[in-house]
């Protein structure tokens, strides 16, 4: 085999890699639209650095990542932000003028 032949096999893997990381980018549910833009960007751009960067990025946060967007998330409570709203607010301090 000629080292060609294997400089196109190694080519050929690295686009590859950052075909199915780029689908995995743009496919995620945690990520906004100038996020997967920028992480497809890195991946195409700096390769083969990029894509196993951000392939193990996504790795690691697969399940894990809450959405942004703010959008909302059926299984988050938002009681805590009703109370820190409806909160009363603490009794105003005046310093003691007296002495």
């Amino acid at each position: 085999m000629s080292w060609v032949r294997t400089f196109e096999d190694v080519l050929v893997g690295i686009a590859l890699l950052n075909l199915t990381i780029s689908v995995v980018i743009v496919r995620s549910e945690s990520l906004t639209v100038p996020q997967k833009l920028a992480q497809v960007l890195i991946v195409w751009l700096i390769p083969p650095l990029g894509g196993m960067l951000i392939g193990m990025f996504m790795w690691t946060q697969r399940g894990r990542a809450p959405a942004t967007g703010y959008r909302p998330i059926p299984h988050e409570s938002t009681r805590h932000i009703e109370e820190a709203v409806n909160h009363a607010a603490p009794p105003a301090w005046y310093p003691d003028n007296s002495s």
